[in-house]
């Protein structure tokens, strides 16, 4: 069994997580993909800053000189929490926060009394979202307060930096990798969120972004520029159809809300599984179009010179006054003028007086995570801030 590394991490530098599949994707000319799933459970790795006392860091010291292999159990510092209830006879305790999905049969806990004595113990049973039963109860009094942190199998680089602050004191940057084991992995479904929406058999991304910091969006076409050196410049378009990149930054304000983004994440497996976003960015209202079919609608002041066709922009998503988020399919869309368009959806959603109960109107897009990787960057172990690159893929 690998040594368990039972430090505290500072909390004011925050902790980073990362998660990441593997995906291969081919594109043809006209941008349609094949994607192919490489790697079927995500490897996840933790960065953190360790504070340690002089007697903790000569244990660290000695541990990494003695493990060639530098494989150990570290805690999962994100999703410690702490016993509110127990049944000691039944080896059973609640605890304040919310379990993580993936924390299952067998995983091992890292267990810290009130006065500070550790030990370790598993779980035999997973009883609800807060409730665990455990092989047995750790070699000190079980009570309530005692801090429990899931632990996991953990890679830590071949070079470890130490920084003394101050004499007997040290801090040290530790960035451990999951270790990827063979076996199948255990996941409690019943703890598992579900997609908020579906629509057209996607999964839509209901979360509204975080405004505070920019939204970032790419447009373009796959292009190779020939540079002879003494001409101008040659290009050659490598596709037929242009693209979209959006990067937009979210919140997760509750423990909750941070397993629902790890929970979206593994439905998509990185790449893999496209689903629907609003634009966000891009908001309007809708009027209807005087003696014209009841779902026919009107969009003025947008420049519609550049506006793609529906191959890109397929779905209208609209959020009425009470906040509440629909999607639907446009089925034809036609610019009549500079600044107007008349689109259709494909159900009779709209009828009178819709325009008026909807707060905004904006555009859905069916695209995929432009990467592998879901980087979450924990201010405390209930607060994150999530960033998603998304690429458009046509329909």
């Amino acid at each position: 069994m690998p040594t368990t590394l039972p430090f505290s991490h500072d909390w004011s530098q925050g902790i980073t997580e990362e998660y990441e599949y593997l995906t291969g994707v081919i594109k043809s000319m006209n941008l349609k993909e094949q994607r192919a799933a490489k790697r079927s459970k995500p490897r996840y790795a933790l960065q953190a800053v360790l504070s340690l006392s002089d007697a903790e860091l000569y244990k660290l010291q000695a541990e990494l000189a003695k493990s060639l292999t530098r494989q150990f159990e570290l805690p999962y510092w994100p999703r410690q929490s702490y016993v509110v209830a127990m049944n000691l006879p039944a080896n059973r305790i609640t605890l304040a926060d919310p379990l993580h999905y993936r924390t299952a049969y067998q995983t091992r806990l890292l267990v810290t009394s009130l006065a500070g004595q550790v030990g370790v113990v598993t779980i035999s049973f997973v009883i609800d979202s807060h409730t665990i039963q455990l092989d047995s109860m750790p070699p000190f009094p079980m009570t309530l307060g005692c801090r429990v942190v899931p632990l996991f199998l953990g890679f830590i680089g071949p070079a470890t930096d130490m920084t003394n602050t101050t004499a007997g004191y040290a801090v040290t940057p530790v960035r451990a990798l999951s270790v990827v084991t063979s076996g199948p992995e255990e996941i409690h479904v019943a703890n598992r969120p579900e997609p908020a929406m579906m629509h057209d058999g996607l999964e839509v991304l209901t979360a509204r972004p975080n405004w505070a910091d920019d939204q970032e969006q790419i447009s373009g076409v796959v292009t190779t520029i020939a540079d002879n050196g003494f001409g101008p410049y040659f290009g050659r378009p490598d596709s037929t159809s242009p693209y979209n990149e959006f990067t937009h930054q979210f919140m997760a304000m509750t423990r909750d809300g941070i397993h629902q983004w790890h929970a979206f994440f593994d439905r998509r497996e990185g790449r893999l599984v496209p689903f629907i976003t609003p634009s966000w960015r891009r908001q309007f209202k809708l009027l209807a179009v005087p003696g014209v079919a009841a779902y026919d609608f009107l969009i003025e002041g947008v420049d519609w010179a550049g506006m793609p066709d529906l191959k890109n922009t397929p779905y209208l998503v609209v959020v009425n006054n009470a906040g509440t988020m629909s999607v639907h399919k446009i089925s034809h869309m036609q610019v009549v003028g500079f600044n107007t368009a008349v689109f259709t959806p494909d159900d009779p959603w709209l009828g009178p007086g819709a325009s008026q109960d909807a707060k905004f109107y904006c555009w859905g897009h069916k695209v995929r995570l432009s990467d592998d990787l879901l980087t979450t960057q924990y201010i405390t172990d209930g607060v994150a801030q999530i960033e998603l690159a998304m690429t458009s893929v046509e329909v």
